[in-house]
């Protein structure tokens, strides 16, 4: 099961199309991983050894007891996150990978953890997924493409990792399974575990004034099931013609109302759960906020 390592990184980025909608550009932006190693912990006869494995990922558990030899693999990914800019909201994001190994030796569940150790020893970077953040929760694998959207706390992580431009993910065996295999960078592009994130192009949209404060925006209870309230930092920018709309993470406009007083409360019990955009619009003054939609 010995294989060469050898260092091959090839920066590989599709950018997925944007779509127009009222006021603002939704963007999706597909990232293909621009790095993959496979990280290996053995167990030979007693003996405790670390390995890195490039191009294909490897994740899950596997044993041989003549002689005795085990071990635990992780699969390392790495994005390029310099198409985004520093100032994008992340909405939603999506973590993809193409598993070509069957079924038939069972389905490895694994989660994904995101880190940020980015040296090359086995044993330090086998340390680093393991104690990683959890951006998604446990799943079982299969053969063909495996899509994992990331909780709002990984859509966090992605943002936070915006102003370094690079971002490392894994996925991490979740408990004793077989061994699965997945395509690396080195693969075909199509076949290439991908970042799939939808944003908007500002977090907060700047005053066409150049001197004006901003309209700033609050949202509370955030996340929210069937109601929320939205306030203002100083209704005095409440004016004729204000309004709020809220966009869904396609850039639909779900809801638009004339805002009259703040407070101002928003029933959002037939929104679907998922993130959302609260766009605040007054007197050629723009605010935003995020709006979480949690399951009723």
């Amino acid at each position: 099961m010995l294989r060469t390592a050898a260092a091959t990184i090839a920066l590989l980025l599709c950018l997925g199309l944007a779509a127009g909608s009222p006021g603002f550009d939704t963007l999706e932006t597909q990232l293909r991983a621009i790095g993959s190693v496979t990280v290996t912990k053995y167990y030979n006869q007693g003996v405790t050894s670390y390995h890195l494995w490039y191009d294909d990922l490897g994740y899950g558990q596997w044993y041989n007891i003549y002689p005795h030899i085990e071990g635990n693999e992780h699969a390392v990914l790495l994005f390029d996150l310099a198409a985004l800019p520093d100032t994008a909201d992340i909405l939603t994001a999506e973590l993809g990978f193409f598993q070509h190994s069957d079924d038939t030796a069972g389905t490895p569940p694994y989660e994904l953890r995101g880190f940020d150790y980015t040296g090359q020893e086995p044993e330090s970077l086998f340390t680093a997924v393991e104690s990683g953040a959890l951006v998604a929760p446990g799943r079982e694998a299969h053969y063909g493409w495996n899509r994992v959207p990331l909780t709002e706390y990984g859509v966090e992580w992605v943002q936070s990792h915006l102003a370094g431009n690079s971002l490392r993910a894994a996925i991490e065996e979740d408990a004793w399974g077989e061994l699965g295999y997945a395509y690396g960078s080195t693969d075909p592009e199509t076949l290439r575990p991908y970042l799939l994130l939808s944003y908007l192009p500002t977090a907060v949209e700047e005053s066409s004034t150049p001197d004006a404060p901003r309209a700033m925006l609050e949202v509370t209870p955030n996340p929210c099931r069937s109601v929320a309230t939205v306030r203002f930092a100083d209704s005095s920018f409440i004016v004729h013609r204000s309004s709020l709309s809220i966009y869904d993470a396609s850039g639909r406009m779900v809801f638009s109302q004339p805002v009259r007083h703040s407070p101002f409360v928003i029933r959002t019990s037939s929104f679907p759960a998922g993130v959302y955009l609260a766009r605040y619009t007054s007197g050629g003054r723009v605010s935003t906020a995020r709006l979480t939609v949690g399951n009723k």
